[in-house]
């Protein structure tokens, strides 16, 4: 089947595409133009680089669904663990070694608690947060593993 190149539209088309005023016939119009290998040229090079039009053969139309953002990251959350971890182990091994009432401090917007018992209060209420943050990653990944399952299943 022998066609004629119409290099006039060709560069009309690619024209409009770059200032943005093609419509959407013509978009798919100078899709289809760029497709055909026999439409040689810098500017139907150029449009084809823009576009990711392969002349070779299309790539094939794959369905991706939106990622969910993750509330907190995995990795702090880890990262958070370890330092409260490494916190709580410190605090055990030297809370016989000196003044029982120096054991412990925090400061809270900048004022010092020397209260052990508010202290440790302050390290509970936080582990407990972080807790509650690692089971709804924990949570959020089930559900992105779900997701990736069913998409697998339908393949």
């Amino acid at each position: 089947m022998t066609h004629t190149l119409d290099y006039t539209l060709l560069h009309s088309l690619i024209e409009k595409y770059f200032d943005a005023t093609s419509s959407l016939d013509e978009e798919r119009t100078l899709r289809q133009m760029l497709a055909d290998p026999a439409y040689q040229s810098d500017e139907a090079d150029e449009a084809r680089a823009v576009m990711s039009i392969s002349v070779v053969a299309p790539a094939p139309q794959i369905a991706v669904r939106p990622r969910r953002k993750a509330i907190f990251h995995p990795l702090a959350a880890a990262a958070s663990v370890a330092v409260l971890l490494a916190l709580g182990i410190t605090m055990i091994t030297y809370s016989g070694s000196h003044d029982p009432d120096l054991d412990c401090m925090a400061y809270i917007g900048g004022k010092r608690i020397e209260s052990r018992a508010a202290v440790m209060s302050i390290v509970s209420s936080d582990l407990d947060a972080l807790g509650e943050v690692q089971q709804e990653t924990a949570d959020d990944i089930v559900g992105q593993l779900s997701e990736f399952s069913s998409l697998f299943n339908d393949i």
